[in-house]
């Protein structure tokens, strides 16, 4: 059964002392022909004492635009409150958006909102936290079907649900293709520190009354792990680490746990936690997880015991791509290129065939993602001419005048970097036809019999890398 008439979407709005960002969220509402995405804006304000609702009326005279002002008590109460007021407005969706969001992906927003099923309660979007560094994705259900019984849970890092009279969720929500973008920025710091603070006090409390929350728990790691305050935030995820609850809150404690080893120079116990981190995500995620396996390989890297850097980085470049609708929180850099970087990294620093030749893979693989062309570049050749030089007797004579390269070697990577991973990889395999196969020694033949796993390994690498390159949000 779907809703027949065509759907009223209000984006909600909360916000204080915004000034900085409001604008930027606002804009993002609107097409590129000045047209408004939705059908109204609801801004509501708990105790702005700067310009941010100014600059929210300018956009009276472009959509519809309302204003509530109300105390703020904590985050799920004032959620909750801003919800039961558009609601009374009358309207089928609420869009809820932070005051620093940015929505994008949104063509066609209304189209599916008014072609989606009556059963369905609400939708999943994508949030991407853009960081110095990288980009941290995970979902949330931001747009939620009025009048369902949205509720929201927490007094600080509030989450929604529709639970029935025992407690337990009951709400229908897909994911959607929807992007709730924030970019990290040096000029927010110093209100984000004055919220960590505030948000630690609220969590700390809130554990006195609940000590088994385990979704508070975690938060005040993570609370405490801003503030910089490291063996209290250890302590706290550690706790949690011990603790049931959401499966992927259990494993970040368990990575949390090992950075902030790491940080704190407590090596072994790094290890040890993204080892537990590792176990943790196949047995209770229902899927392997890259992170704890990269890091461990980073660890040995930097230690210069490479055999191990290689054994935990390869592991970790052989962990399929997530999917869309993976619970909890990632870091996207780390699996669409880091990975195959440092793994290629690593390679040069080994006198072993098969070795080089995967980093000659991986390599290209980093290289066709386009993220850095030019250290990429210089070190496959790099990669290529180390090979040559070991393994000289690769090189098949055909004439006086004409060596051409065979299949294990260098010329493979580099004829990939030239002319793409397909066509350098049948070179590789024609040219292991053309070679006597009583020249080649027996480290040759183990070589042989790896290569048809090894190409078809290196296609399907390079095809995602591609793939995830081309959405680098």
């Amino acid at each position: 059964m779907k809703i027949e008439k065509e759907c009223h979407i209000t984006a909600l709005v909360m916000v204080k002392n915004e000034s900085l960002t409001i604008e930027r969220t606002l804009d993002s509402l609107f097409n590129d022909d000045a047209t408004c995405k939705v059908d109204r804006i609801a801004i509501f304000d708990t105790g702005s004492t700067d310009d941010t609702l100014e600059k929210c009326k300018t956009y009276a005279n472009k959509t519809d635009l309302v204003i509530k002002e109300d105390e703020f008590v904590d985050f799920s109460v004032s959620r909750n409150k801003s919800r039961d007021w558009v609601e009374s407005l009358d309207t089928d969706w609420i869009l809820f958006l932070d005051s620093n969001d940015e929505l994008r992906n949104s063509d066609g927003m209304r189209k599916f909102l008014d072609d989606t099923p009556a059963e369905i309660d609400g939708y999943y979007t994508l949030r991407h936290l853009k960081m110095p560094d990288d980009t941290i994705k995970f979902k949330t259900v931001n747009l939620q079907r009025a009048g369902r019984g949205w509720t929201y849970y927490g007094p600080v890092h509030e989450y929604p649900d529709i639970r029935d009279d025992e407690g337990k969720s009951t709400a229908k929500s897909p994911l959607s293709s929807i992007i709730l973008y924030q970019q990290h920025r040096e000029k927010d710091l110093e209100k984000t520190k004055k919220r960590h603070a505030w948000d630690k006090q609220v969590l700390i409390k809130a554990l006195e009354e609940d000590p088994d929350n385990a979704r508070n728990q975690f938060y005040l790691g993570q609370t405490l792990n801003d503030l910089n305050e490291k063996e209290e935030a250890l302590e706290a995820f550690s706790k949690r680490a011990g603790m049931t609850g959401f499966a992927p809150d259990g494993f970040s404690a368990r990575l949390h746990c090992g950075d902030i080893c790491l940080e704190l120079s407590r090596i072994e116990e790094a290890i040890v936690w993204y080892l537990r981190a590792t176990t943790y995500s196949e047995q209770y995620l229902g899927l392997l997880r890259a992170e704890g396996l990269y890091a461990i390989g980073i660890i040995y890297r930097m230690m210069k015991l490479y055999k191990l850097a290689f054994t935990f980085l390869n592991n970790a470049c052989n962990v399929p791509p997530l999917p869309e609708d993976i619970d909890g929180s990632f870091n996207n850099l780390a699996y669409t290129y880091l990975r195959y970087k440092r793994l290629a990294e690593v390679t040069i620093e080994l006198d072993d065939m098969l070795i080089l030749r995967r980093g000659i893979q991986v390599c290209t693989a980093a290289l066709n993602t386009g993220i850095n062309v030019k250290d990429d570049e210089e070190l496959l050749d790099a990669l290529v001419d180390k090979f040559k030089k070991l393994y000289p007797d690769r090189i098949q004579v055909n004439s006086p005048d004409e060596t051409e390269e065979t299949k294990d070697g260098a010329e493979d990577g580099a004829e990939e970097t030239k002319d793409g991973a397909e066509d350098g990889a049948e070179e590789t395999k024609d040219g292991a036809e053309d070679e006597p196969e009583d020249t080649m020694t027996p480290e040759e033949k183990q070589a042989e019999e790896h290569l048809k796993d090894l190409e078809d390994e290196e296609n399907a690498m390079i095809e995602r890398a591609e793939e995830e390159a081309n959405n680098p949000f």
